[in-house]
C-alpha cells in the first residue's frame, strides 16, 4: 500500500513539474516574442595617415608610429557631436525628420584595431537602409572634419563604403534563451509545489 502511494505521488509530482515547466517556457517565450526587435549594423572603413611623400625628410617609421598612437584620438573625434551634426547634413529631408543630431550620435560607434591605421565606423538602427546611409554620411563628415581638428593629417580617405549586402543584424531578446529560463523556473516551482504537497500529505496522515 505504501509503495503504491509512493508510486502515485511520484507520477503526480512529475506531472506537476512537466506542466509548470511547459507553462513557464510558453509564458517566457510569448513575453520575449512581444518585446523582440531587430537592429541592423552597417560599417565603413577609413584610412588615416600622413602623406609620406610630403614628409620625406622625416623617418617614415616615426610618422607611422605617430599615426598609430593617434588612432584612439581619431576614434573619439569620430564619435563627437560635431561629426554627427555634419553627417546629418548629408541625409535626405525625410531622414532628417526621423533622425536628430543626437540620434545619429547614438547610432554611431567607432572602432580601431592595434597596429592599424584603419578606423571602422558602425551605424546601428532598426532599418538596414538607414544604417547604411548614416554610416556613409558619418564617414563623409569625419573625412571633412578631421583635418580641421588635426591639421597635420593629409591623408584621410574612405576605403570601404557601407552597403546593404554587408550589413549584419541582431535580434533580441533571444526566444530560445527565454524559453529555456522559463522551463527551468517552471520546473523548479513544480518541484517545490510537489515537495510541499507530498510533505503536507504525509504530515496529515500522521
Amino acid at each position: 500500500m505504501k509503495s503504491e502511494t509512493l508510486y502515485r505521488n511520484f507520477w503526480k509530482s512529475l506531472l506537476i513539474i512537466i506542466v509548470l515547466a511547459i507553462l513557464g517556457g510558453g509564458i517566457m517565450g510569448i513575453r520575449a516574442k512581444r518585446h523582440q526587435s531587430t537592429t541592423y549594423t552597417a560599417k565603413t572603413n577609413i584610412v588615416i595617415s600622413h602623406d609620406l611623400k610630403i614628409n620625406d625628410n622625416k623617418s617614415q617609421d616615426n610618422i607611422v608610429n605617430a599615426d598609430l598612437s593617434m588612432m584612439p584620438t581619431y576614434e573619439e573625434i569620430a564619435k563627437n557631436m560635431t561629426v554627427s551634426k555634419e553627417a546629418r547634413q548629408y541625409l535626405s529631408s525625410k531622414m532628417k525628420k526621423d533622425y536628430s543630431q543626437n540620434d545619429i550620435n547614438s547610432a554611431i560607434d567607432a572602432k580601431t584595431q592595434p597596429q592599424s591605421l584603419v578606423l571602422t565606423l558602425e551605424a546601428t538602427t532598426k532599418s538596414k537602409e538607414d544604417s547604411v546611409t548614416i554610416a556613409n554620411a558619418s564617414a563623409k563628415a569625419f573625412v571633412k572634419e578631421l583635418p580641421k581638428v588635426q591639421p597635420g593629417v593629409e591623408n584621410v580617405r574612405i576605403v570601404d563604403k557601407a552597403t546593404k549586402s554587408d550589413t549584419s543584424s541582431k535580434t533580441s531578446p533571444s526566444i530560445k534563451k527565454h524559453v529555456a529560463v522559463g522551463v527551468a523556473l517552471g520546473g523548479l516551482v513544480g518541484l517545490i509545489i510537489s515537495f510541499v504537497f507530498i510533505t503536507s500529505k504525509e504530515f496529515n496522515l500522521k
